[in-house]
Protein backbone atom coordinates (compact mmCIF):
# COMPACT_ATOMS: atom_id res chain seq x y z
CA UNK A 1 0.00 0.00 0.00
CA UNK A 2 1.14 3.52 -0.63
CA UNK A 3 1.88 5.40 2.29
CA UNK A 4 1.15 9.01 2.33
CA UNK A 5 2.71 9.99 5.88
CA UNK A 6 3.40 7.21 8.89
CA UNK A 7 2.58 9.04 12.55
CA UNK A 8 5.05 7.50 15.48
CA UNK A 9 3.88 7.06 18.86
CA UNK A 10 5.10 11.12 20.42
CA UNK A 11 2.66 12.36 17.20
CA UNK A 12 6.06 13.62 15.03
CA UNK A 13 4.72 13.38 11.46
CA UNK A 14 7.14 12.05 8.73
CA UNK A 15 6.34 11.89 4.82
CA UNK A 16 6.88 8.48 3.11
CA UNK A 17 7.88 9.92 -0.91
CA UNK A 18 7.17 5.61 -1.70
CA UNK A 19 5.59 2.68 -1.51
CA UNK A 20 9.54 1.22 -0.50
CA UNK A 21 9.43 -0.17 2.34
CA UNK A 22 12.83 0.43 2.47
CA UNK A 23 12.34 4.23 2.84
CA UNK A 24 10.00 2.93 6.04
CA UNK A 25 12.82 0.71 7.53
CA UNK A 26 14.87 4.08 6.84
CA UNK A 27 12.35 6.79 8.80
CA UNK A 28 12.53 4.26 11.66
CA UNK A 29 16.04 5.18 11.89
CA UNK A 30 15.63 8.55 11.65
CA UNK A 31 12.85 8.17 14.31
CA UNK A 32 15.66 6.43 16.87
CA UNK A 33 18.50 8.65 15.55
CA UNK A 34 16.25 11.52 17.21
CA UNK A 35 15.84 8.90 20.58
CA UNK A 36 19.42 8.53 20.93
CA UNK A 37 19.83 12.94 20.52
CA UNK A 38 16.84 14.08 23.05
CA UNK A 39 15.87 10.90 25.04
CA UNK A 40 14.02 12.82 27.53
CA UNK A 41 11.90 15.16 25.56
CA UNK A 42 10.93 12.40 22.97
CA UNK A 43 10.08 9.87 25.77
CA UNK A 44 8.07 12.38 27.52
CA UNK A 45 6.20 13.11 24.74
CA UNK A 46 5.62 9.41 24.04
CA UNK A 47 4.55 8.84 27.37
CA UNK A 48 1.37 11.82 27.37
CA UNK A 49 0.55 10.72 24.26
CA UNK A 50 0.55 6.71 25.13
CA UNK A 51 -0.83 7.08 29.53
CA UNK A 52 -0.24 3.66 29.67
CA UNK A 53 3.36 3.63 28.87
CA UNK A 54 4.35 4.99 31.86
CA UNK A 55 2.50 2.12 33.90
CA UNK A 56 5.45 -0.56 35.27
CA UNK A 57 5.26 -3.47 33.66
CA UNK A 58 2.31 -2.93 31.45
CA UNK A 59 2.59 -4.03 27.96
CA UNK A 60 3.42 -0.93 26.47
CA UNK A 61 5.79 -0.02 28.95
CA UNK A 62 7.81 -2.80 27.75
CA UNK A 63 7.38 -2.20 24.41
CA UNK A 64 9.28 0.68 24.87
CA UNK A 65 11.80 -0.31 27.10
CA UNK A 66 12.85 -2.78 24.06
CA UNK A 67 12.93 0.28 21.96
CA UNK A 68 15.69 2.10 23.73
CA UNK A 69 17.42 -1.10 24.43
CA UNK A 70 17.66 -1.23 20.07
CA UNK A 71 18.94 2.52 20.16
CA UNK A 72 21.77 2.13 22.94
CA UNK A 73 22.50 -1.29 21.33
CA UNK A 74 22.85 0.66 18.01
CA UNK A 75 24.42 3.58 19.41
CA UNK A 76 26.95 1.30 20.83
CA UNK A 77 27.58 -0.99 18.07
CA UNK A 78 28.42 1.92 16.17
CA UNK A 79 30.64 3.64 18.52
CA UNK A 80 32.61 0.03 18.95
CA UNK A 81 33.07 -0.07 15.13
CA UNK A 82 34.21 3.27 14.38
CA UNK A 83 37.04 2.91 17.22
CA UNK A 84 38.39 -0.49 15.16
CA UNK A 85 37.30 0.38 11.70
CA UNK A 86 39.56 3.62 10.73
CA UNK A 87 38.80 5.67 8.19
CA UNK A 88 35.50 4.64 7.04
CA UNK A 89 32.95 6.16 8.76
CA UNK A 90 30.45 6.08 6.18
CA UNK A 91 30.64 2.33 5.40
CA UNK A 92 30.27 1.42 9.46
CA UNK A 93 27.73 3.36 9.44
CA UNK A 94 25.83 2.09 6.66
CA UNK A 95 26.45 -1.44 7.94
CA UNK A 96 25.39 -0.70 10.78
CA UNK A 97 22.29 0.39 9.95
CA UNK A 98 21.13 -2.54 7.85
CA UNK A 99 22.52 -5.18 10.15
CA UNK A 100 19.99 -3.28 12.84
CA UNK A 101 16.64 -2.96 10.30
CA UNK A 102 17.09 -6.69 10.10
CA UNK A 103 17.48 -7.13 13.97
CA UNK A 104 14.45 -4.58 14.81
CA UNK A 105 12.24 -6.27 12.33
CA UNK A 106 13.11 -9.82 12.86
CA UNK A 107 13.10 -12.53 9.86
CA UNK A 108 9.90 -12.00 7.75
CA UNK A 109 8.66 -15.73 7.62
CA UNK A 110 6.53 -15.18 4.25
CA UNK A 111 10.09 -14.16 3.16
CA UNK A 112 12.80 -16.85 3.05
CA UNK A 113 15.73 -14.90 1.60
CA UNK A 114 18.59 -13.87 3.73
CA UNK A 115 18.27 -12.16 6.78
CA UNK A 116 20.70 -9.47 5.23
CA UNK A 117 22.59 -9.06 1.83
CA UNK A 118 25.58 -6.46 2.15
CA UNK A 119 28.47 -5.68 -1.01
CA UNK A 120 31.14 -4.04 0.44
CA UNK A 121 32.83 -2.84 -3.17
CA UNK A 122 35.96 -0.72 -3.17
CA UNK A 123 39.81 -0.83 -2.93
CA UNK A 124 42.17 -3.32 -1.66
CA UNK A 125 43.21 -3.58 1.94
CA UNK A 126 40.87 -0.93 3.21
CA UNK A 127 38.83 -2.67 5.76
CA UNK A 128 35.89 -4.65 3.91
CA UNK A 129 37.23 -7.72 5.22
CA UNK A 130 38.09 -6.62 8.77
CA UNK A 131 34.28 -4.07 9.27
CA UNK A 132 32.20 -7.42 8.68
CA UNK A 133 34.28 -9.83 10.77
CA UNK A 134 34.23 -7.22 13.56
CA UNK A 135 30.55 -7.01 13.30
CA UNK A 136 29.90 -10.35 13.59
CA UNK A 137 31.74 -9.87 16.68
CA UNK A 138 29.67 -6.98 18.07
CA UNK A 139 26.85 -9.32 17.21
CA UNK A 140 28.41 -12.20 19.27
CA UNK A 141 26.96 -14.47 16.23
CA UNK A 142 29.16 -17.32 14.68
CA UNK A 143 31.10 -15.96 11.39
CA UNK A 144 32.78 -18.16 8.24
CA UNK A 145 34.88 -16.32 5.63
CA UNK A 146 35.51 -18.08 2.55
CA UNK A 147 38.64 -16.68 0.59
CA UNK A 148 37.20 -16.53 -3.00
CA UNK A 149 40.51 -16.81 -4.57
CA UNK A 150 40.28 -20.63 -3.68
CA UNK A 151 37.05 -21.69 -5.71
CA UNK A 152 37.97 -20.60 -9.37
CA UNK A 153 37.66 -23.33 -11.21
CA UNK A 154 34.14 -25.78 -12.46
CA UNK A 155 34.82 -28.32 -9.61
CA UNK A 156 34.50 -25.72 -6.04
CA UNK A 157 30.90 -25.99 -6.41
CA UNK A 158 31.33 -29.34 -4.89
CA UNK A 159 33.80 -27.57 -2.41
CA UNK A 160 30.74 -25.65 -1.32
CA UNK A 161 27.73 -27.80 -1.62
CA UNK A 162 29.50 -31.64 -0.67
CA UNK A 163 30.28 -34.63 -3.00
CA UNK A 164 27.90 -36.92 -3.97
CA UNK A 165 27.63 -39.98 -1.36
CA UNK A 166 29.38 -41.95 -4.24
CA UNK A 167 32.46 -40.62 -4.02
CA UNK A 168 35.01 -42.66 -1.23
CA UNK A 169 35.56 -39.16 0.42
CA UNK A 170 32.44 -37.56 -0.13
CA UNK A 171 31.11 -35.01 3.10
CA UNK A 172 28.89 -32.36 3.10
CA UNK A 173 29.77 -28.89 1.83
CA UNK A 174 31.88 -26.04 3.62
CA UNK A 175 29.10 -23.64 3.41
CA UNK A 176 25.95 -25.90 3.50
CA UNK A 177 27.43 -27.64 6.62
CA UNK A 178 28.58 -24.43 8.48
CA UNK A 179 24.62 -23.02 7.76
CA UNK A 180 23.28 -26.69 8.69
CA UNK A 181 25.35 -26.47 12.14
CA UNK A 182 23.67 -22.85 13.49
CA UNK A 183 20.46 -23.91 11.52
CA UNK A 184 20.35 -26.52 14.21
CA UNK A 185 21.65 -24.47 17.02
CA UNK A 186 18.83 -22.04 16.42
CA UNK A 187 21.70 -19.70 15.51
CA UNK A 188 22.24 -16.75 12.91
CA UNK A 189 25.50 -16.52 11.35
CA UNK A 190 27.92 -14.28 9.05
CA UNK A 191 29.29 -15.74 5.96
CA UNK A 192 31.76 -13.11 3.90
CA UNK A 193 32.87 -14.19 0.53
CA UNK A 194 35.95 -12.32 0.43
CA UNK A 195 36.71 -11.25 -3.40
CA UNK A 196 33.80 -12.79 -4.72
CA UNK A 197 34.79 -11.62 -8.34
CA UNK A 198 37.70 -14.08 -8.18
CA UNK A 199 35.52 -17.03 -8.10
CA UNK A 200 34.39 -19.44 -11.08
CA UNK A 201 31.18 -18.51 -12.98
CA UNK A 202 29.33 -21.76 -12.08
CA UNK A 203 30.35 -20.58 -8.25
CA UNK A 204 29.20 -16.86 -8.98
CA UNK A 205 25.60 -18.79 -10.04
CA UNK A 206 25.50 -20.89 -7.30
CA UNK A 207 24.36 -17.15 -5.06
CA UNK A 208 21.03 -16.94 -7.45
CA UNK A 209 19.59 -19.56 -5.79
CA UNK A 210 20.82 -18.45 -2.19
CA UNK A 211 19.84 -14.85 -2.72
CA UNK A 212 16.29 -15.72 -4.49
CA UNK A 213 14.88 -18.04 -2.29
CA UNK A 214 17.55 -18.90 0.30
CA UNK A 215 18.50 -22.48 0.13
CA UNK A 216 20.89 -24.73 -0.94
CA UNK A 217 20.96 -28.36 -1.37
CA UNK A 218 23.46 -30.38 0.08
CA UNK A 219 25.10 -32.81 -3.03
CA UNK A 220 26.04 -35.01 -0.24
CA UNK A 221 23.24 -35.05 2.86
CA UNK A 222 20.13 -34.27 0.28
CA UNK A 223 18.62 -32.05 2.60
CA UNK A 224 17.55 -28.26 1.90
CA UNK A 225 19.54 -25.89 3.80
CA UNK A 226 17.86 -22.39 4.64
CA UNK A 227 19.60 -19.54 4.54
CA UNK A 228 16.91 -17.18 5.85
CA UNK A 229 18.55 -16.35 9.34
CA UNK A 230 21.95 -15.94 7.73
CA UNK A 231 23.92 -12.30 6.87
CA UNK A 232 25.60 -12.55 3.57
CA UNK A 233 28.38 -10.76 3.01
CA UNK A 234 30.40 -10.05 -0.41
CA UNK A 235 33.39 -7.71 -0.79
CA UNK A 236 34.99 -7.25 -4.07
CA UNK A 237 37.68 -5.08 -5.37
CA UNK A 238 35.37 -4.61 -8.77
CA UNK A 239 33.77 -1.21 -9.59
CA UNK A 240 37.93 0.36 -10.22
CA UNK A 241 36.45 3.44 -12.13
CA UNK A 242 35.11 4.77 -8.87
CA UNK A 243 38.61 4.77 -7.41
CA UNK A 244 41.20 3.69 -9.42
CA UNK A 245 44.47 5.95 -10.53
CA UNK A 246 44.03 7.32 -6.30
CA UNK A 247 40.74 8.64 -7.00
CA UNK A 248 38.92 9.06 -3.71
CA UNK A 249 35.21 7.95 -4.00
CA UNK A 250 32.65 10.73 -3.32
CA UNK A 251 30.82 10.58 -0.38
CA UNK A 252 27.10 9.66 -0.33
CA UNK A 253 27.08 7.56 -3.52
CA UNK A 254 24.13 6.59 -4.92
CA UNK A 255 23.14 2.53 -5.16
CA UNK A 256 22.90 2.61 -9.04
CA UNK A 257 26.16 4.35 -9.46
CA UNK A 258 28.10 1.87 -7.39
CA UNK A 259 25.85 -1.31 -9.21
CA UNK A 260 26.81 0.60 -12.81
CA UNK A 261 30.44 0.39 -12.03
CA UNK A 262 30.36 -3.51 -11.17
CA UNK A 263 28.37 -3.99 -14.14
CA UNK A 264 30.92 -2.24 -16.20
CA UNK A 265 34.39 -4.03 -14.75
CA UNK A 266 35.61 -6.87 -16.73
CA UNK A 267 38.42 -9.18 -15.92
CA UNK A 268 41.68 -7.91 -17.45
CA UNK A 269 42.60 -11.42 -18.87
CA UNK A 270 39.19 -12.80 -20.42
CA UNK A 271 37.32 -9.63 -20.91
CA UNK A 272 34.20 -11.12 -19.40
CA UNK A 273 32.35 -8.99 -16.74
CA UNK A 274 33.22 -10.28 -13.66
CA UNK A 275 29.21 -10.54 -12.39
CA UNK A 276 26.59 -11.19 -14.79
CA UNK A 277 23.13 -8.86 -14.56
CA UNK A 278 21.01 -11.66 -13.33
CA UNK A 279 23.40 -11.53 -9.75
CA UNK A 280 23.73 -7.72 -9.75
CA UNK A 281 19.86 -7.50 -9.44
CA UNK A 282 20.13 -9.72 -6.47
CA UNK A 283 22.98 -7.75 -5.09
CA UNK A 284 20.73 -4.71 -5.66
CA UNK A 285 18.26 -5.86 -3.25
CA UNK A 286 20.46 -5.52 -0.27
CA UNK A 287 22.89 -2.28 1.20
CA UNK A 288 25.67 -1.61 -1.30
CA UNK A 289 28.61 -0.01 0.66
CA UNK A 290 31.31 1.86 -1.11
CA UNK A 291 34.64 2.16 0.57
CA UNK A 292 37.00 5.07 0.54
CA UNK A 293 40.69 5.45 -0.05
CA UNK A 294 42.64 5.28 3.23
CA UNK A 295 44.33 8.50 4.32
CA UNK A 296 47.94 8.92 5.89
CA UNK A 297 46.41 10.05 9.27
CA UNK A 298 44.41 7.09 9.27
CA UNK A 299 47.43 4.98 7.95
CA UNK A 300 49.08 5.98 10.85
CA UNK A 301 45.95 5.44 13.33
CA UNK A 302 45.64 1.95 12.28
CA UNK A 303 49.64 1.60 12.99
CA UNK A 304 49.26 3.12 16.51
CA UNK A 305 46.31 0.90 17.51
CA UNK A 306 48.13 -2.06 16.84
CA UNK A 307 51.20 -1.52 18.35
CA UNK A 308 49.62 -0.14 21.83
CA UNK A 309 47.85 -3.62 21.51
CA UNK A 310 50.82 -5.82 20.75
CA UNK A 311 52.59 -3.76 24.01
CA UNK A 312 49.60 -3.95 25.51
CA UNK A 313 49.69 -7.94 25.11
CA UNK A 314 53.41 -8.47 25.93
CA UNK A 315 53.06 -6.15 29.10
CA UNK A 316 50.17 -8.58 30.62
CA UNK A 317 52.15 -11.50 29.53
CA UNK A 318 55.32 -10.98 30.75
CA UNK A 319 55.26 -7.70 33.24
CA UNK A 320 57.33 -5.23 31.75
CA UNK A 321 55.91 -2.67 30.27
CA UNK A 322 56.86 -1.14 26.60
CA UNK A 323 57.10 1.80 25.28
CA UNK A 324 57.95 3.33 21.56
CA UNK A 325 58.29 6.19 20.07
CA UNK A 326 55.80 8.49 19.17
CA UNK A 327 57.57 8.56 15.40
CA UNK A 328 58.00 5.69 14.35
CA UNK A 329 53.97 5.05 12.50
CA UNK A 330 55.13 8.18 10.50
CA UNK A 331 58.78 6.90 9.77
CA UNK A 332 57.11 3.57 8.74
CA UNK A 333 54.68 5.41 6.39
CA UNK A 334 57.50 6.92 4.84
CA UNK A 335 59.56 3.90 4.40
CA UNK A 336 56.22 1.92 2.51
CA UNK A 337 55.53 4.93 0.13
CA UNK A 338 51.63 6.09 -0.52
CA UNK A 339 50.97 2.63 -2.05
CA UNK A 340 50.65 1.02 1.04
CA UNK A 341 47.12 -0.58 2.79
CA UNK A 342 46.13 -1.04 5.69
CA UNK A 343 46.82 -4.78 5.47
CA UNK A 344 50.22 -4.41 5.10
CA UNK A 345 50.89 -1.49 7.58
CA UNK A 346 49.16 -3.38 10.22
CA UNK A 347 51.71 -6.24 9.77
CA UNK A 348 54.68 -3.75 9.54
CA UNK A 349 53.23 -2.73 12.99
CA UNK A 350 52.85 -6.01 14.10
CA UNK A 351 56.63 -7.09 12.83
CA UNK A 352 58.09 -3.78 14.55
CA UNK A 353 56.13 -4.71 17.89
CA UNK A 354 57.40 -8.24 17.69
CA UNK A 355 61.12 -6.36 17.73
CA UNK A 356 60.66 -3.85 20.39
CA UNK A 357 59.69 -6.17 23.42
CA UNK A 358 62.71 -8.42 22.92
CA UNK A 359 65.01 -5.46 23.05
CA UNK A 360 63.52 -4.40 25.89
CA UNK A 361 63.51 -8.17 27.60
CA UNK A 362 66.97 -7.99 27.53
CA UNK A 363 67.60 -4.62 28.58
CA UNK A 364 65.78 -4.75 31.89
CA UNK A 365 67.73 -8.53 32.63
CA UNK A 366 68.99 -8.14 36.43
CA UNK A 367 72.88 -8.33 36.27
CA UNK A 368 74.44 -10.84 37.73
CA UNK A 369 76.71 -10.60 41.00
CA UNK A 370 79.49 -11.54 41.39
Amino acid sequence: TFLNAFTFPDKTCYPVASANLQDFYNLIDVYLDAILAKPTRLLDGIIRSNPGMSRKGSADGKKIDRLFQFSRQKQMMKENLLKQVIGQDEAVNAFVDGVMSSLMFGADPDNKRPRGIFVFAGPPGVGKTFLAEKGAQELDIPVKRFDMSEYTNNLAVEELIGHEAVYRSAAEGQLTGFVAKQNAARKACFLIFDEIEKAHIDVIYLFLQILDAGRLTDAHTKKTISFSNAYIVFTTNAGRSLYENGKQPPKGLAKSVIMDALRNDRDPKTKIPYFPDAILSRMNTGYTVMFRHLSAFDLVHISTNEMDKYCLKFQETFGPKVCYDAQIPFLMLLKMGGECDARSFRAESAERCGKTPRYRARSIRPRSRR
